[in-house]
């Protein structure tokens, strides 16, 4: 009886070796197969969810410059814009605002507005063709936008960079600016969160969804960034 005790717990512990060996060649092959499936499905989820991340850090930026219009407007009768067409430089929204942009290293900042919204001081005005968002209309009608154009760090200075948005429309960057941290992509790669594209905050805010290519939230969109 013993002895066939014994057997039996022999053939157990052979059982369980057997069962402890682990994966086949075959099955970790298959496992392989699927982490790579899962991975190449993932990793542009993954890096729309990382520039979406990175691209909020702009947020309280555009909200201050935007607050600021507003109050500019009640004093002025007419909202602050750096220039009408070609070039904007960040250090006169800074002058004349009262905003501090150096910190916000990755991106640089401009206004635009509807026709003859700017100051009496300014030379023409901005139409709105002018517009990125242009293409996509929305209720109610926009007075301007805040937009915060993407750059890359280049290796030179943070202060006084020139950037060009996707909207054709130049920004240059304060006299004291930190210099980017590298997450922005060169222009020439022309990819999602490329140097060029742009979040943008109007006013008034739009509607929350999708309207034509872009999708606004409290009246910002991160679209052009991540598409």
């Amino acid at each position: 009886m013993r002895t066939m005790e014994r057997m039996k717990k022999i053939n157990l512990k052979s059982k369980s070796v057997k069962k402890q060996k682990g994966f086949t060649l075959v099955e970790l092959m298959v496992v392989i197969v699927i982490i790579g499936v899962l991975a190449s499905l993932g990793a542009p989820l993954f890096n729309n969810f990382l520039l979406t991340a990175r691209a909020k850090d702009a947020l309280p930026y555009l909200m201050q410059i935007a607050s600021k219009e507003r109050m500019y407007k009640i004093r002025e009768g007419n909202y602050y814009i750096a220039a009408t067409s070609g070039s904007q430089d960040e250090q006169l929204l800074e002058s004349n605002l009262g905003v501090d942009l150096r910190d916000s290293a990755d991106f640089c900042y401009v206004v635009v507005c509807e026709a003859n919204c700017e100051t009496a001081t300014a030379a023409g005005n901005m139409a709105g063709t002018a517009y990125l968002t242009d293409a996509a209309p929305t209720t109610p009608t926009p007075e301007f936008e805040v937009w915060a154009i993407l750059r890359t760090n280049d290796g030179t200075n943070g202060a006084n960079d020139t950037v060009t948005s996707t909207g054709s429309f130049s920004c240059v960057t304060a006299d004291v600016k930190n210099d980017a941290t590298g997450w922005v992509d060169t222009l020439a790669s022309a990819t999602a969160g490329s140097e060029s594209r742009m979040i943008i905050l109007r006013y008034p805010p739009p509607a929350d969804g999708i309207s034509g290519a872009y999708d606004w939230s409290a009246g910002i969109t991160i679209s052009d960034v991540i598409r």
